[in-house]
């Protein structure tokens, strides 16, 4: 086993819980030979297997980055969807990479992910194909800013596409092409007589190991440069819709990877996640706000709140909520007039509605509050 990195630096030999898989596969390849020039045989095998055995991508992460992603698409009037492949999906193939085919990875995620312009790509060559109308010149220099792939854009097209990222852990797959006669695909279009350049069954086949994903959902944006064209997403999607379906997204779509589906119940349950993230955000963001008597008060009445919601705690949950208040309650003396009355205020609305207070200490509870009014 062989690194390339000098000596006195210690490379992992494996790659460490929670660590960038993308990182550890492109920059920390183990496998050569001693002169760093060759790859023994399984070697290849050898190295896709350490990001095979275990998921890819933090389930936060991900879900914060969709979070990210819905806001500011929506923020510009955009709109996601979210797509289930239904065929093994890969992406960056042709990045250069010792094992000879590579793997497109997110930079901070640390795992595979579909380029905004791939995107835009997949929805162009649906139109270019698959469109009749007698005014897709129009449309495609409006999407787009061109007709023509090759020519120079007098503007920006109207729409803007997004990374599509995955909205959940990816497992990776150790996938194998075997081309039979690779020298006939190189060479032999180029004539001559030598049995090696020409398609025959004595050519030796040689198994070529690549990474896949299989299962993988991803989370599509799109969005209207201007305002005034939002309406344009819309189409873009039934344009999006139409080439997952039948084209196919990434690489190898000519053996059938990248088909994808819309997947409408994990699309809900990625809402209903975000909206969750959202909201601790802006809880934690309240709470950086506020002063340690405020925090105390704040947290006070998240857990009156809480036990609204659930009132079949029991005698023992409803008893050491009230020692929890009696304790505050007394340290709340050295407050500062605003705290203590905005203290008192809780509690009262939650006597009797959110907690009980039983007759042998509600003497003492009352006074306890009359202390701080």
């Amino acid at each position: 086993m062989s690194t390339p990195l000098y000596q006195e630096l210690s490379a992992p030999a494996q790659l460490p819980s929670g660590g960038h898989a993308g990182l550890w596969y492109d920059r920390f390849f183990n496998e050569y030979e001693h002169n760093f020039l060759n790859v023994p045989n399984g070697g290849k095998s050898a190295w896709i297997k350490t990001v095979t055995s275990r998921s890819c991508g933090s389930s936060d992460a991900l879900t914060e980055h969709a979070g990210r992603l819905a806001q500011l698409t929506a923020a510009i009037g955009g709109a996601f969807r979210v797509y289930r492949a239904t065929t093994y999906f890969v992406t960056g193939m042709g990045n250069s990479h010792p094992i000879e085919n590579g793997l497109t990875w997110h930079h901070t995620l640390g795992t595979p992910y579909l380029p905004g312009s791939a995107v835009k790509g997949l929805v162009r060559a649906v139109v270019e194909t698959a469109y009749e109308g007698a005014d897709r010149d129009q449309i495609l220099k409006r999407w787009f800013g061109t007709t023509e792939k090759g020519d120079v854009a007098e503007q920006a097209g109207a729409l803007i596409f997004m990374d599509a990222l995955p909205i959940e852990p990816v497992i990776l797959h150790n996938a194998i092409m075997t081309p039979h006669m690779d020298d006939w695909y190189l060479n032999g279009q180029k004539g001559g007589s030598d049995p090696r350049q020409i398609p025959g069954d004595w050519h030796a086949p040689v198994p070529i190991p690549y990474l896949v994903t299989k299962n993988i959902s991803l989370v599509f944006a799109i969005a209207a440069r201007d305002p005034a064209d939002s309406a344009l997403v819309k189409e873009a999607f039934q344009a999006l819709d139409h080439g997952l379906a039948y084209l196919g997204a990434g690489g190898k779509t000519a053996i059938g990877y990248g088909l994808m589906v819309q997947d409408a119940s994990k699309e809900q349950k990625l809402r209903s996640k975000i909206e969750g993230h959202l909201d601790k955000i802006r809880r934690e963001g309240i709470t950086n706000l506020l002063s340690p008597e405020q925090l105390e008060i704040h947290k006070l009445g998240e857990r009156l709140e809480a036990v609204r919601a659930a009132p079949s705690a029991g005698d023992a949950s409803n008893s050491v909520l009230l020692s929890d208040i009696m304790d505050l309650l007394e340290r709340a003396r050295d407050w500062a007039t605003e705290d203590r009355q905005a203290l008192v205020t809780l509690v009262k609305a939650g006597k009797d509605k959110k907690f009980l207070v039983s007759k042998n200490k509600d003497k003492d509870f009352k006074q306890a509050l009359n202390t701080l009014v």
